[in-house]
C-alpha cells in the first residue's frame, strides 16, 4: 500500500480544488476560461494515474520521511506535467502547483497542531517531532521526515540560534 497516496491524496484533492477552482486556465488568456472542479478532477486523476507509473522508478530511500518527501515530490512533477500536457504555460504551472503546495502545507500544519495540542505539558507546541526530548530549543523535525540517514545533516547550536545543514538530499532527479 502506498501511504503518501493513501494519506495526501485528499489533502492534494482539497488543496487543489481551492487553489484552482475559479483560476483562469491561462494567465493572459481570460478567453480560455476558468478551472472547474471537473477540470480539477481531471487533472488531479491524470496526476495520480503519472505519479502511479513513476514512483515504481524511484530509487529506494533509507527512511520512511525520505522516502515520503521524494514520493511527494514525484506527485508535484505528476501534477505539474498534467498541467503542462493541457497546454498551461510553463511558468503559470509553476504558480498554480507552488500555490496549491504551499496550501497542502497550511492543511498539514493544521493537523501538526491538532497533534500538538495532544500532547500538553511538553516545552514545545511540536515536541512530538523533537529529536532529543531534553532540548528546550527543539529540533523540530529532525526526528521525522528530515532524519538521516535519508537525510544526513551537520547542526550548529548557538545561543541566538540553532542551524542545520544538509549534506545530501534524496534524489535531486526528479526535476526536469
Amino acid at each position: 500500500m502506498d501511504y503518501v497516496k493513501f494519506i495526501y491524496r485528499p489533502l492534494a484533492a482539497r488543496a487543489v480544488r481551492q487553489v484552482l477552482v475559479g483560476r483562469n486556465r491561462a494567465r493572459q488568456s481570460p478567453d480560455r476560461g476558468r478551472f472547474t472542479r471537473a477540470d480539477v478532477d481531471g487533472l488531479l486523476k491524470a496526476a495520480w494515474l503519472r505519479y502511479s507509473k513513476d514512483v515504481g522508478k524511484l530509487p529506494p530511500e533509507p527512511t520512511v520521511g525520505s522516502r515520503m518527501n521524494v514520493r511527494l515530490a514525484c506527485f508535484t512533477m505528476s501534477f505539474f506535467n498534467s498541467l503542462v500536457a493541457i497546454n498551461t504555460d510553463r511558468g503559470y504551472a509553476i504558480e498554480l502547483v507552488a500555490d496549491a503546495a504551499w496550501k497542502v502545507y497550511h492543511l498539514w500544519s493544521t493537523i501538526a497542531l491538532g497533534l500538538a495540542f495532544l500532547t500538553p505539558g511538553k516545552t514545545t507546541s511540536l515536541a512530538f517531532a523533537v529529536g532529543n526530548r531534553g532540548d528546550h530549543q527543539g529540533k523540530v523535525s529532525l526526528r521525522f521526515p528530515f532524519n538521516a540517514p535519508g537525510y544526513p545533516h551537520r547542526t550548529r547550536s548557538r545561543p541566538e540560534r540553532n542551524s542545520l545543514r544538509c549534506r545530501q538530499v534524496p534524489n535531486r532527479g526528479l526535476l526536469p
